[in-house]
């Protein structure tokens, strides 16, 4: 008997949980005849919101402007309150699925690149001033600009004016599209740039600076000091006078030539007259670079004499040794 009845209320609730999901497929269906956009998103290409936007399949009023789209780039956000109210208004059998059900309204636009505006211009200012380069800063009011539609727009700059003292600028866009074309007015400052060579490793002195030591980076002008070195040739074969940090600009009173003679070592001296070759030994009194006049003793008669520094330990005189 225990058995039979536990039958009959297994069979009871089958027909109960059957019932339930009918009720809730047909009463929806019978009650809702509109719906959201799916992923309750919206996305305009036009300048208007309408009902028969924010609601699917709604049969009356769906032309109706409920509100002028977004600016491009920006969006409107319809809580369910707000979408409750659109459907009360205009009759439509709606409900919010929960309190957090939202529409977020977008306009079809396509972002302009940064970039891309800033090598438009960095061209046109080199048709301008020529010769140099230039990095351009947007001001900050001009972070994102938006043009109606998906295409990204081809970018041409009409005028440009430049400060030639500081730099200020002014100019003229034009984006185009195969739909349209907008017209943007656009201001900044234009930084000209160079292509400074500095070490790409420590180097103290003593260490001969190599062509394999050197590589360039690119710095604003005014972050230049006048007197920084700019032809990679003349660091080629210098050495440090202190230490150099990797990376950092270099000024001729950095470095200097390296020293081929040093203050207490022995060195070659070499007297050329006419067809007279003589060499002796000496001892340096001074450092010297190549191409420097040194002091130097002969070893051999004890005399004090001048001569120029050749090569290492090497030194030419000009006198009677």
């Amino acid at each position: 008997m225990k058995t039979k009845n536990n039958k009959v209320k297994k069979k009871l609730w089958l027909t109960a949980a059957t019932l339930s999901c009918a009720v809730m497929l047909f009463g929806a269906t019978a009650k809702a005849d509109v719906a959201l956009p799916p992923q309750n998103e919206v996305r305009l290409a036009g300048d208007v919101l309408t009902l028969g936007d924010v609601f699917q399949d709604v049969k009356n009023n769906a032309g109706h402007v409920l509100a002028p789209a977004p600016a491009p780039g920006k969006t409107i956000i319809l809580t369910a309150a707000d979408l409750q109210r659109i459907a009360d208004a205009f009759h439509i059998s709606w409900q919010p699925d929960s309190s957090y059900t939202r529409l977020i309204v977008r306009r079809d636009a396509a972002p302009v690149s940064p970039a891309k505006i800033s090598e438009a211009l960095k061209k046109k200012l080199a048709s301008i001033v020529g010769g140099s380069s230039y990095e351009i800063a947007l001001d900050k009011r001009f972070g994102e600009i938006y043009i109606n539609g998906t295409t990204a727009p081809e970018i041409s700059v009409t005028n440009m004016d430049v400060s030639p003292a500081g730099g200020r600028f002014a100019a003229n866009l034009s984006l185009t599209t195969p739909q349209l074309t907008k017209n943007v007015n656009i201001t900044g400052m234009a930084h000209r740039v160079l292509d400074v060579p500095v070490l790409n490793r420590r180097l103290r002195n003593g260490d001969v600076i190599e062509a394999s030591d050197i590589e360039f980076i690119r710095m604003r002008a005014d972050n230049v000091a006048e007197s920084a070195i700019l032809d990679p040739e003349k660091l080629i074969g210098q050495t440090p006078r202190r230490v150099l940090d990797a990376m950092e600009t270099v000024l001729p009173d950095n470095i200097a030539a390296p020293l081929a003679v040093k203050k207490g070592e022995y060195v070659t001296l070499f007297l050329t007259q006419g067809g007279l070759h003589l060499t002796a030994r000496g001892k340096a009194l001074e450092n010297g670079a190549a191409g420097d006049v040194v002091r130097v003793v002969n070893t051999a008669s004890s005399r004090i004499i001048e001569g120029e520094v050749v090569g290492a330990q090497s030194v030419r005189i000009a006198a009677a040794m």
